[in-house]
């Protein structure tokens, strides 16, 4: 979910302008900037992420046996570590709804892999940590609990099930009421972009694959199989000797290049790795 899209939920939501399942306004739309609206599909369509995202993380706290009171502390990671507002999301219900602290991280497998780079030692660690780490599968596709908890956000987002009913069915279930929303105290944000800068040696690599290079007896150069490539990948030079960008080339998916020979003596499969 879109860092628009969850500030566009809470705010309707905050303001009244949004009551599920409804946009109260003629056009049943919202109007961000010319040519963009925001539906009452929008809004339920993002409901269900945002009811899913709810429905998981109560069912994990219901499988490990806390109350939405004892998480106290939340880590948000990758574009919702970055961007998007706390506090907001929380109105959506995407994050508990009872917290302290709450520390954006940002992208957290980048900066794994930008430590591991400066310091492969840290591999180490970090196998340590999880080793540490005692840990229950949970598949939500076949758990009772998650299936109890989402049909009723589906309702509350769908079909615009009051929170005093939907509180109700939950305790009916024995899954007890969500508490009154207390906004964290503390927001912490580590990072200020989802890709940070790493420092002045970084620069762009104009080629990612290998050159592949090869020479074909009877082959004229006649550049019918450089013409005839739709990537642009393959370059026929003076020999003639042609070479294939591994990382433009499509491979034996594409074969225009083999098809385009009129000689029928190019082989991409005959190929060998220049550098």
């Amino acid at each position: 979910t879109g860092t628009g899209t969850v500030s566009a939920v809470a705010m309707g939501l905050k303001s009244g302008a949004i009551t599920l399942p409804h946009l109260l306004n003629d056009e049943h739309r919202l109007k961000f900037a010319q040519g963009v609206y925001f539906t009452e599909e929008d809004v339920q369509e993002a409901g269900k992420a945002m009811g899913a995202i709810r429905a998981g993380h109560r069912t994990l706290m219901r499988e490990v046996g806390i109350s939405d009171e004892d998480v106290r502390v939340m880590y948000m990671a990758g574009a919702s570590g970055t961007y998007v507002d706390p506090i907001k999301a929380q109105y959506c219900g995407m994050i508990p709804r009872v917290l302290d602290e709450v520390y954006q991280l940002g992208n957290t497998s980048l900066m794994m892999a930008h430590d591991l780079l400066k310091d492969p030692e840290m591999l180490d660690n970090m196998q340590s940590v999880a080793n540490s780490i005692s840990a229950n599968h949970i598949m939500f596709a076949g758990n009772q609990i998650f299936e109890d908890m989402y049909v009723l956000e589906l309702a509350y987002w769908t079909e615009g099930m009051p929170m005093e009913s939907f509180n109700m069915m939950m305790e009916m279930q024995g899954y007890g009421v969500m508490p009154d929303i207390v906004p964290p105290k503390k927001v912490v944000r580590i990072v200020k972009s989802d890709i940070p800068d790493i420092g002045s040696g970084l620069h762009t690599m104009e080629q990612v694959g290998i050159m592949l290079e090869g020479k074909f007896d009877g082959c004229t150069g006649c550049k019918k199989c450089e013409r005839g490539c739709p990537e642009k990948a393959l370059t026929v030079l003076d020999g003639p000797t042609i070479n294939v960008r591994s990382d433009l080339c499509l491979g034996t998916a594409c074969q225009a290049c083999e098809l385009n020979c009129p000689e029928k003596v190019y082989q991409f499969a005959a190929l060998k790795a220049k550098y």
